[in-house]
Parts: C-alpha cells; structure tokens; sequence
C-alpha cells in the first residue's frame, strides 16, 4: 500500500509529500490523520453493493446500504479527512464532489430497492 503523509503508520514527516514515489502528485498535510483501512472496508462494501445489484439481489443491499453508512460515520472516515489533508484547492473540490455523488448514490439505491412498489408502473 502507497505511504501518505499523515496516514496512520506511514512513515517520515514530510508535510509536502505527495504520492509514493512521485513528486507531482497533490500535496497533502501531514497533520491530518487518514485511516487507510477504513478506506478499504469502505471500498469493499460499495463493491459488495455492486454485484449484488449486477444480480439483482436486492434482498441484501438495504443491509449492506446501512453497513455503508455506519462506514462513513465514523470519525475516521477516511475520504472526508482527505478532503481536509489535499493543500490543492481543485483536488479538494473533486472529492468533495465525488463523495456527494457517492452518498447520493447509496441513498438512491436504498429508497429503490427498500421501496419496490416505486418502481411499479402506476397503471397496475
């Protein structure tokens, strides 16, 4: 896994420390603790919600939506304190926008799976 300032168990302060290995990439505060794991389960339940919908079970995507939210509820969810930890204002204002559509994505999965009879047509 890349080291990045900040990150819990990365190594070296260097405050303007960009990618692993590459000097071009956003800089980042050093300061601001970023918890790599919660990152993962994160990704990995949003991918769960995936295939589960690519199936069409819908059954178990209002548990996994909900799995989803206590994620990111924590205080150390990840992808908002990297929007605090990126110095780039561009970059900043990106993750910002991809975590509203991430968060209105979950949302909208789990009001159309967890209402069914919305998808029916009316003249039924």
């Amino acid at each position: 896994m890349p080291q990045v300032a900040g990150a819990i168990g990365a190594k070296g302060n260097d405050a303007d420390q960009g990618q692993a290995g590459d000097d071009t990439g956003p800089k980042l505060d050093a300061g601001v603790q970023l918890n790599m794991e919660n990152l993962v389960k994160i990704d990995e339940k949003l991918q769960q919600l995936i295939d589960c919908l690519k199936i069409n079970k819908v059954g178990n995507v209002s548990q996994l939506c909900s799995e989803w939210w206590e994620l990111t509820d924590e205080d150390d969810y990840s992808v908002a304190k990297f929007e605090k930890a990126i110095k780039d204002d561009r970059v900043r204002r990106d993750i910002k926008y991809q975590m509203t559509l991430e968060i209105l994505s979950i949302a909208v999965v789990n009001y159309y799976t967890s209402s069914p009879e919305v998808l029916k047509p009316s003249h039924l």
